[in-house]
């Protein structure tokens, strides 16, 4: 058995030992359950079980996986510790209700549990995705080919943003998302629920935080490894965030500028800025990027000529051209449907598009 698979059964062990504090929890407060107190009390559990669950479907392919961490295991020994001394000073009452309601419990570890080895097979067991080993200038752009393409948002994706080593892509989606991927097999790490339209993301320099400006009031800054909401910073119609080498972080909006102490969240410095336009959510026209390792090298998405019969799409041609020596573009491929997000990782070694069915395809 895996260090990883072993990790994934302390996950569910610790969910039997949470939901198990719950229960004696509630009994310890209000004695032994009496009839319709254990059918509510069964059906808070069989909520949080099937919310478990749903995260589960998300947590568990991390590449990042849980491990079998003197942490977790000092967790699990105070939770039953604790349980232990609540069944002790309250004797529990058996009942028909409270059976009902311990077989829910276990019956949810088990899923659980279940779930967790499925999908742990099925990541182990996916191919890895190829790693480009150079990155992308004028001369080698005819040898770049599509490596991968990563499937998950519903909607048009809009916002791409790599890590600093390039071994992780942050995409926003109008299915209101932000999602976080790693490129060992491609896989979908985190799903972010968002309900603002985003237009900037950012990793810190250590790949530990994600930020989002966004349209709405606030700048999300997540654990960009567990997905937990670490700060929702008091910014309206953000349009761009970026984290600045000594640790903060710093947003813009047309008329503020502020930077952030991220361990606190609060506001180091504010800037008033001279009024200009707010940011559009209007679409673009195509998509453009700059290779920050070949300042000469351009990736772009152009309008494609529809076959015979066949509705028009704009767009969904990709385009590499290299300005300094201004000897023609090659189109390294195409969507199906129009890309307006296109992004180089630092090192210039991944190209990242993103079109309007949720597709995002990586090329190296």
């Amino acid at each position: 058995m895996s260090r990883r698979t072993i990790g994934y059964f302390v996950l569910g062990s610790t969910l039997l030992v949470a939901l198990m504090l719950l229960s004696a929890a509630t009994i310890a407060r209000s004695g032994p359950l009496l009839q319709g107190e254990a059918t509510a009390q069964q059906m808070t559990v069989e909520s949080a079980i099937n919310q478990r669950l749903t995260q589960t479907a998300d947590a568990v392919l991390m590449t990042q996986a849980p491990t079998l961490t003197a942490a977790i295991e000092a967790t699990i020994e105070t939770g039953m510790q604790q349980t232990q001394t609540a069944e002790a000073a309250y004797p529990l009452t058996v009942t028909a209700e409270y059976l009902a309601f311990e077989a829910t419990v276990s019956a949810g570890v088990i899923q659980t549990q279940e779930a967790i080895i499925a999908a742990t097979a099925a990541y182990e067991s996916a191919p890895p995705i190829p790693q480009p080993v150079e990155p992308m200038t004028g001369s080698n752009r005819y040898a770049v080919e599509r490596l991968a393409t990563l499937t998950g948002h519903t909607g048009e994706v809009r916002q791409l943003y790599f890590n600093a080593d390039g071994t992780r892509l942050a995409s926003y989606g109008r299915d209101e998302t932000v999602r976080v991927w790693e490129f060992a097999k491609g896989t979908n790490t985190l799903t972010l629920p968002v309900n603002d339209y985003v237009y900037r993301l950012a990793f810190n320099t250590d790949s530990t935080l994600l930020a989002a400006a966004t349209r709405g009031d606030a700048v999300y800054v997540w654990d960009a490894n567990t997905g937990v909401i670490l700060h929702l910073l008091a910014h309206a119609d953000a349009d761009f965030v970026t984290f600045q080498d000594d640790g903060t972080l710093v947003s813009t909006s047309w008329d503020l500028r502020i930077t952030w102490d991220v361990r606190t969240g609060e506001a180091l410095a504010v800037q008033e800025l001279e009024e200009g336009d707010a940011a559009a959510e209007e679409e673009p026209e195509c998509a453009y990027t700059r290779s920050p390792w070949d300042s000469d090298l351009r990736a772009y998405s152009d309008y494609e000529e529809a076959a015979e019969g066949e509705e028009y799409q704009p767009c969904t041609s990709l385009l590499l051209r290299d300005y300094g020596s201004d000897n023609g573009a090659r189109n390294i491929g195409s969507h199906r449907d129009s890309v307006y997000a296109l992004r180089f990782s630092p090192d210039g070694r991944w190209l990242a598009s993103g079109d309007d069915s949720g597709v995002i395809m990586l090329w190296g």
